[in-house]
């Protein structure tokens, strides 16, 4: 416990040996416990000059660069470390880590591969390749939503490379094909998806949208009630069914889904709205003005309900300035839906504002 004594036989020891690497690196190890980094750094980067091979010393370093946010300097040293011990786990780990911090995403990944080579059950190791697998997950998203489609399906043919060939992968795949136009080879992948994982609701519920997407309402009906029946707690498939009946033309199965998604998620903005569109389908006003307000109680900017909302106004008794501002208010959230433009020009011709209502109709034939 005399740390004083202890320096100072180290330093004597170094004056008389300055090439001893293990004073050196002991030396850092007493001040590092002093909480004097900096000078520790520098005693262990004195001892990994005279002995490269010195394990240990090369982790320290790499940890204390780690520490003082030299993620450079810690990337070297544990590269070191690495080098003279092939099988310290440790060593591997702490520059997976590193690679990761830096943005080095591939050789954050072969790091992580061989502390798994080593140590299979490694949960650090395992984190690590789970957080570059979301990160090239939200890449593929990036380039999709910018429209650079050969760069998506790059980086989803190397995600899978990588990672694997397992059901979300694979989603990603059929989801980058299908934004390039290329539905034949996007609905394989897909279907590939749902074989490597036929219990996997989220799976189905992808394809399923995929075939609604692309018209093929009966074979999108049958994955999403798969996917309903395997996640009986999620208002997702539900509500996806429920647009499918709709257009479909069954009106009392789509009600049906929407009244069980609300069951499953009463904070469900879609499917009160869902429940409201199709009250006001067949003509139920007052159900379509409540679940409208159920709808809007969630989110007050919701364009499906405010929409709803303005049609069952308007079919109903409410007075002419209630209906004008459920209209407009509906307009600023969908400027340019022509139905509800052509209801509100109805709206206001029927009160006698023939200007008003000119207007309105005006800019839906824009």
């Amino acid at each position: 416990g005399n740390d004083p004594g202890a320096e100072l036989v180290l330093r004597r020891c170094i004056e008389t040996w300055p090439h001893h690497a293990p004073a050196r690196f002991a030396l850092a190890q007493l001040l590092s416990r002093q909480g004097k980094s900096l000078t520790a750094i520098a005693e262990a980067r004195a001892a990994l000059e005279i002995d490269p091979g010195l394990t240990k010393a090369a982790y320290f370093l790499g940890y204390h660069c780690r520490k003082n946010d030299d993620d450079i300097g810690a990337r070297e040293a544990f590269g070191a470390a690495v080098f003279a011990s092939p099988t310290a786990v440790k060593a591997h780990l702490g520059l997976a880590a590193t690679c990761l911090r830096l943005g080095d995403d591939a050789a954050a990944l072969q790091a992580s591969k061989a502390v798994l080579s080593l140590d299979q059950d490694n949960q650090s190791a395992k984190t690590i390749q789970a957080q570059i697998l979301t990160r090239r997950h939200r890449t593929v998203r990036v380039f999709l939503e910018e429209g650079q489609i050969p760069e998506a399906l790059a980086m989803a043919g190397r995600i899978i490379e990588d990672f694997g060939e397992t059901p979300e992968n694979a989603v990603v795949l059929a989801n980058c094909f299908a934004c390039s136009g290329d539905l034949a080879t996007a609905e394989i992948v897909y279907g590939a998806a749902v074989t490597l994982a036929p219990d996997d609701a989220s799976v189905r519920l992808a394809f399923a949208k995929f075939l609604g997407e692309n018209s093929k309402i009966a074979q999108a009906l049958y994955e999403a009630e798969a996917a309903d029946g395997l996640d009986p707690m999620s208002a997702a498939a539900p509500i996806l069914l429920a647009s499918l009946h709709r257009r479909a033309g069954d009106t009392v199965q789509a009600q049906a889904a929407f009244q069980r998604a609300a069951e499953r998620d009463p904070c469900s903005v879609g499917a009160f709205a869902g429940l409201a569109a199709t009250a006001q389908r067949i003509g139920d006003g007052g159900a379509a003005l409540e679940n409208a307000g159920r709808a809007l109680a969630l989110d007050p900017e919701f364009p499906p309900a405010l929409r709803i909302r303005a049609i069952a106004l308007a079919e109903g008794p409410a007075s002419f300035e209630v209906r004008k501002a459920a209209f407009e208010a509906a307009l600023l959230a969908a400027p340019k839906d022509l139905l509800l433009l052509r209801r509100y020009a109805d709206a206001v011709l029927a009160a006698g504002d023939a200007e008003g209502g000119r207007g309105p109709c005006d800019c839906g034939e824009q």
